[in-house]
């Protein structure tokens, strides 16, 4: 196999690729998963690592970048000797600079704890690092955890007794009251910016070390929950999901609801894509290629293939439509009345389309949900979500092949 480099439309020489796949090539990342699959499969087949209900989420990879995840440390250590005997037997070196170790507050630590090493090499801990491009940490951004050590440093010097520390205290926050370096004027700052008392306050009135702790963490996550709402609101890909539930530790019913099932899993995967946005229908596809005026749905060819017609207007998936919605309008009039359903829901597509994603954001003088109704919902709408993606799959697939089967052989036609 060769290869050349084009560069400011000139050709480079030809060499030979003699290991690795070919940049660019077409083949190389198929090639290449090929190749390095029996690693996630080895750690599957020994029961290493994370699962979500049955699904096994232990070792996600893409190209060449692998995360390994699991809340034991001696399972960690585990996996890492069978990446690092899998890359032996395999000759490829991964990289000890770029491999690091994230520890989450859940993660099981054993009693006698040594450092992880990657063969001989200990890897490397810390808060955060850089997965595909995107920074990975813990629910909590990197800079409210600081915050939280930050916090907690500064109420073991106020706890302390001892009359040395407190002195030392006492002139820092004198002679530094207006150095922005000095740390506690940066533990004022981070007060402030969680609407908390002063340092000045507790001192007088220093609460419970278990009281600072969790009004501490209630504040934190009350600050970056609201932040993080208001970017979410910038976001027109989730104008159907109900922001305002949308918090730090706080799980949303299409999760919170979900049993332990591999394959309501997947459904809800499905769902969750109709929740932020990120499904494409025909009507995405076209706006991104700026083709705007060719947007109708390949299954029926009479309308625009949006939100409302793919999960309720489209006669091509009428099929798998059928077979859940009777449940769904059941649930919704038991929950309101028939008279209210008249009211509200007949001829009301967008309402209807709503309950189907995001039944938590329809308003409450329309919608009573309890923890029953919400997950009886979510688990008609779940299905339906599901059924009407795999039927509008398959539908594709068969538009596909006919088309490739035409090209083949333009004779023969139906």
């Amino acid at each position: 196999m060769s290869s050349k480099i084009k560069w400011n439309s000139h050709l480079s020489k030809q060499f030979s690729i003699n290991q690795k796949v070919r940049q660019g090539g077409v083949l190389s990342t198929h090639l290449y998963k090929l190749y390095i699959n029996e690693l996630p499969e080895e750690l599957e087949r020994r029961g290493l690592g994370l699962n979500i209900g049955l699904e096994y989420c232990g070792s996600p990879l893409c190209a060449d970048d692998i995360v390994l995840m699991t809340t034991d440390e001696t399972e960690i250590q585990a996996m890492l000797n069978i990446a690092y005997k899998f890359s032996c037997q395999h000759r490829y070196n991964i990289h000890p600079e770029k491999s690091t170790l994230i520890k989450t507050e859940r993660i099981k630590t054993s009693k006698q704890q040594h450092p992880l090493t990657l063969g001989e090499k200990p890897i490397k801990e810390d808060q955060q690092t850089t997965h595909l491009g995107i920074i990975r940490a813990r629910a909590l951004p990197i800079e409210a955890e600081l915050h939280k050590r930050q916090l907690s440093l500064l109420y073991s010097i106020l706890a302390s007794e001892n009359t040395k520390l407190k002195n030392a205290m006492e002139r820092q926050m004198t002679v530094n009251a207006g150095n922005s370096d000095s740390f506690f004027s940066r533990a004022q700052e981070i007060l402030n910016f969680y609407n908390l008392p002063s340092i000045a306050e507790f001192k007088e009135h220093l609460p419970s070390k278990i009281r600072w702790k969790k009004d501490i963490n209630r504040s934190i996550a009350d600050k970056w929950s609201n932040l993080l709402q208001k970017e979410m609101e910038e976001k027109s890909t989730l104008k159907h999901c109900k922001i305002q539930i949308l918090k730090i530790h706080k799980v949303h019913p299409v999760w919170r609801t979900l049993p332990p099932i591999t394959y309501e899993v997947k459904k809800a995967n499905i769902k969750a894509r109709f929740l932020i946005g990120t499904y494409l229908l025909q009507e995405h596809i076209q706006r991104f290629n700026g083709n705007s005026d060719d947007q109708k749905c390949l299954l029926c060819q009479i309308e625009q293939e949006d939100l409302i017609h793919f999960l309720l207007r489209c006669p091509a998936l009428n099929e798998q439509r059928q077979k859940v919605f009777p449940a769904l309008i059941q649930a919704i009039k038991c929950n309101i009345g028939q008279n209210k359903w008249q009211e509200h829901f007949t001829g009301n597509k967008e309402l209807l389309m709503q309950v189907i994603i995001d039944s938590s954001k329809v308003r409450e003088n329309i919608l009573i949900l309890n923890e029953e109704t919400s997950t009886e919902i979510e688990r008609i709408s779940r299905k339906l979500c599901y059924d009407l993606h795999c039927g509008r799959t398959l539908l594709h697939k068969r538009m596909a092949d006919a088309r490739q089967f035409e090209a083949k052989d333009p004779g023969c036609k139906d």
